[in-house]
């Protein structure tokens, strides 16, 4: 007896053109957004690493600037530029004279007028820095204003950092 009706089983081996376009539709998504995080990372972490330069640059150099008017027995107010940016402060203990000013956008330290280097790295700008004096009737104080700019390439910071402290010679 002959069938007319033959069964033919279909058997697949493979994927559709369709399933490979959906396949690689998808795998283009997540790299995209792998690659994006990424870069969100790494834009963070470079902000970060400015941020703490700053930080870092601002603490050493405002420790010195303190620990100088600290031990300092009077302001020098001929070779101080007081209240104004930039501003120069010139300190006398006994027969040195300590000197902070800027110099082309960096912070400078001199010892008896010789330069002993700078408080900045060329990676930091001196935005701003004021030395205001304040007189009582038994103490001296002196507070600094200091604006530092950082910049990397792909990230920039500005902030301002205050700190104040008394003349050694003002309350003895």
């Amino acid at each position: 007896m002959y069938s007319l009706h033959k069964k033919y089983s279909v058997t697949q081996k493979g994927f559709t053109l369709i399933e490979v376009l959906v396949y690689i539709a998808v795998l283009v998504i997540v790299a995209g957004a792998l690659v994006s995080t990424f870069l969100s990372f790494d834009t963070v972490l470079i902000r970060n690493k400015t941020e703490r330069v700053l930080a870092q640059e601002a603490r050493m150099s405002l420790e010195l600037i303190s620990q100088s008017i600290r031990d300092a027995t009077a302001v020098n107010t001929g070779l101080s530029t007081l209240d104004t940016s930039p501003g120069a402060l010139a300190l006398n203990a006994g027969a040195t004279t300590t000197r902070f000013y800027v110099s082309n956008g960096t912070l400078m330290y001199a010892v008896n007028g010789v330069d002993v280097g700078p408080l900045t790295s060329n990676a930091i700008t001196i935005q701003n820095i004021t030395f205001n004096r304040q007189v009582g009737s038994s103490t001296e104080l002196m507070r600094v204003a200091l604006t530092l700019s950082a910049h990397s390439k792909a990230a920039s910071s500005t902030r301002t950092f205050n700190t104040s402290a008394v003349l050694r010679g003002s309350y003895e």
